[in-house]
């Protein structure tokens, strides 16, 4: 009876710690960045496809959007890729996304994606040399 007692609370004791270890993080750095934003910063609508993949060229997120003028979109990670991302802490995950703005204009860019982490996608930026920036931004 003593002896299940202790392994029980043994039990216990290992479960804390694993939990307190993987909750750490969230506790100090805050809820995962979503995976990327999007401003359209012209003064006309655009269709732009975002298509992400992995290294294997697997694609982890691809859609289209129709963006108004002045608009702004954001799109959280999925699931999955948190919980890609969440084990073991501190894990990234070397991706490509490529973004094409009315079946023309394309950039492309390959990063290790983290947690707090995400894509920043503007379109048509006047301060810009070219039409679609394309960067990473990190907590």
């Amino acid at each position: 009876m003593k002896r299940s007692y202790i392994l029980s609370f043994a039990a216990v004791i290992i479960a804390l710690i694993i939990i307190s270890c993987i909750a750490m993080p969230f506790i100090f750095m805050g809820k995962p960045e979503p995976l990327f934003s999007m401003k359209n910063k012209d003064t006309i609508s655009h269709q732009i496809m975002v298509e992400i993949s992995d290294s294997n060229n697997n694609s982890i997120f691809k859609e289209v959007y129709v963006m108004d003028p002045g608009s702004e979109i954001s799109q959280s990670k999925s699931a999955w890729l948190l919980l890609q991302l969440s084990f073991p802490p501190g894990n990234s995950k070397d991706i490509t996304i490529k973004v094409i703005v009315d079946n023309d204009l394309t950039e492309k860019s390959q990063t290790d994606l983290q947690l707090w982490s995400m894509f920043d996608i503007t379109l048509f930026d006047e301060h810009e040399e070219s039409d679609i920036s394309l960067g990473v931004i990190a907590v």
